[in-house]
């Protein structure tokens, strides 16, 4: 009992303690004030606390808050951007897809091309880039003489970036027999098999021409290095249009009850801060509010804000960043 009015007067203090609006209302009669009140209203509410602690001193009880303040009536405000900070980001190149067979000449370095994507990922200080190898294992293997047992063993990202090549030879103008090279390159991003943004760019390049009206054939052999540049180009832009989605990540997650601790995962690299706070996603009912106890690259662990519920009544409960600013 005495816990409990040690906590209701903390929290009355804070709200007198804080911004206030005073109403008056007098009565008078005869030049006689037959009544006089003076009203305080605080200008904030207490939109959750939890308990730190409370200490007996033999006479009296005293106890610790973390308390959640909001302006009264607070407008919804706009989600501000949140960009990643060193996320790791893993890529995958899916290969080419020929339809018809390409000249002979029409070759392309896929290793290149792939090292080419890794240079442009490189000068971005947003991304670890690495990429996804299917064939490399991630657990150490008993029968190897020169394993090192204490060589870090690196996770699988939550991002994946995926590329893939579509090639296909059309004839274009009947007459002069006009070949081009059409080619669409396309890329997804996923988190945790998630697809949340994908690209497509679509080029067509002139490789032969041959007919009446031209002697002999004109094939584009020679110039077959800036094909490939063009082709690579295309890739790059289609990549770029895919990753614009991390330029602004408007957050929202999933609780999750885990070792009773109530968990969500998204972390550090996905441009959360340790001290950002949390707020129910749902509309129209009553708000929940969620403080950050531990926060890691990829995931975080949560405060609630929230008296006499257990971890149970939030876990699958969906969350987002509430807005201070």
């Amino acid at each position: 009992m005495y816990e409990a009015r040690a906590i209701s007067n903390a929290l009355q203090l804070v709200l007198q303690t804080g911004a206030q609006s005073l109403d008056s209302f007098s009565l008078v009669e005869n030049g006689k004030v037959l009544f006089d009140q003076i009203s305080a209203q605080s200008n904030v509410q207490i939109a959750g606390y939890r308990v730190l602690s409370t200490k007996d001193h033999g006479d009296k009880v005293s106890a610790r808050l973390e308390i959640l303040l909001l302006p009264e009536n607070q407008n919804e405000t706009q989600i501000s951007c949140r960009q990643p900070n060193n996320l790791d980001l893993a890529f995958k190149w899916q290969g080419f897809s020929i339809k018809k067979s390409l000249p002979f000449w029409v070759q392309f370095d896929e290793l290149s091309l792939t090292q080419t994507i890794e240079a442009m990922m490189a000068t971005n200080s947003k991304f670890n880039f690495q990429e996804n190898n299917p064939y490399r294992s991630t657990t150490s293997s008993s029968y190897s003489l020169y394993e090192n047992e204490n060589a870090p063993v690196r996770s699988t990202p939550n991002y994946l970036l995926t590329l893939s090549l579509d090639l296909d030879v059309k004839t274009t103008n009947l007459l002069q027999r006009k070949k081009v090279l059409s080619v669409k390159a396309q890329s997804e991003l996923f988190r945790k098999s998630q697809a949340l943004n994908g690209a497509e760019s679509k080029t067509e390049i002139e490789i032969e021409k041959s007919g009446m009206f031209v002697s002999g054939s004109n094939s584009r052999r020679r110039d077959s290095e800036s094909i490939q540049a063009a082709v690579f180009e295309l890739a790059l832009e289609s990549i770029t249009q895919t990753l614009q989605h991390l330029e602004c990540i408007d957050f929202s997650g999933k609780i999750k009850l885990k070792n009773k601790n109530l968990e969500i995962d998204y972390g550090l690299q996905d441009g959360l801060s340790p001290d950002d706070i949390f707020s129910s996603l749902q509309s129209g009912t009553q708000q929940y509010y969620f403080t950050v106890k531990q926060m890691n690259n990829t995931s975080t662990t949560l405060h609630a804000l929230t008296q006499g519920k257990t971890g149970k009544s939030f876990d699958g409960l969906s969350i987002k960043l509430l807005e201070r600013y």
